[in-house]
C-alpha cells in the first residue's frame, strides 16, 4: 500500500494485487466501510477519528485500486495587515501551519487562511490585523490584481524564515 500526500487535506492511496490479497479484498467489491477502514489504516487514524465529511473516491482496476481521500477545509478567512510586524505578530500566534496564501495589494498585506477544523482565526489575528468580510473567491481577485508573496504555505514559510533569522542573529551575537 502506498500513500501520497496530494495537498494539505487530500491523499491518494494505491493498493496492488498483493495488498488486496493480504486483506482478502476484490478491487471491484470494496464497500464504503472497507474503504474507510483502508483510509484509517493508510493514514494511521485511530478508530475514534471521524471520516464524516471526508470524500472517498474509489477507482478499481485489474488487480489494483486507487482511493482518493479528501478532508473538508473551512472557507478561507481574509485578514489585512498594515505592516510586516503586524503580520509576523499574527503568524507567530497561529497554531500549526494551516493552508494559507499571502498577497500584497494597495500597500497592505492580505492573508488568506484555512483551517481543517472550526478554529477561529479571528481570536488569533484580530489583535494584529483587520478581518475582511469577503467571499471565498476573493483569493482569485487578489491573484489577478495583487502580488502573490506565498502560496499554500504562507504561515509556515513566515514562521520558518523568522525562526531561522532569529537563530542567525543569535549565533552572530554569541560569536
Amino acid at each position: 500500500m502506498n500513500v501520497y500526500n496530494i495537498n494539505t487535506n487530500a491523499y491518494l492511496i494505491s493498493m496492488d494485487g498483493k495488498d488486496l490479497g493480504d486483506r482478502d479484498l476484490n478491487a471491484y467489491d470494496i464497500t464504503p466501510a472497507q474503504a474507510g477502514a483502508i483510509a484509517r489504516e493508510a493514514l494511521s487514524l485511530s478508530s475514534d477519528v471521524s471520516l464524516d465529511g471526508a470524500l472517498l473516491e474509489l477507482y478499481p482496476g485489474r488487480g489494483n485500486f486507487l482511493l482518493f481521500v479528501r478532508f473538508p477545509l473551512s472557507p478561507p478567512a481574509f485578514f489585512s495587515f498594515d505592516s510586516l510586524e503586524d503580520l509576523l505578530g499574527a503568524v507567530l500566534r497561529c497554531p500549526g501551519e494551516p493552508v494559507s496564501d499571502l498577497f500584497y495589494i494597495d500597500g497592505r498585506y492580505i492573508l488568506s487562511i484555512r483551517f481543517p477544523d472550526d478554529t477561529s482565526p479571528l481570536l488569533m489575528f484580530g489583535e494584529f490585523g483587520t478581518p475582511l468580510q469577503r467571499p471565498a473567491g476573493y483569493g482569485l481577485y487578489l491573484s489577478e490584481h495583487g502580488r502573490m508573496l506565498a502560496r499554500n504555505e504562507a504561515v509556515g514559510r513566515i514562521k520558518s524564515a523568522f525562526v531561522q533569522n532569529r537563530f542567525n542573529n543569535l549565533t552572530s551575537v554569541l560569536q
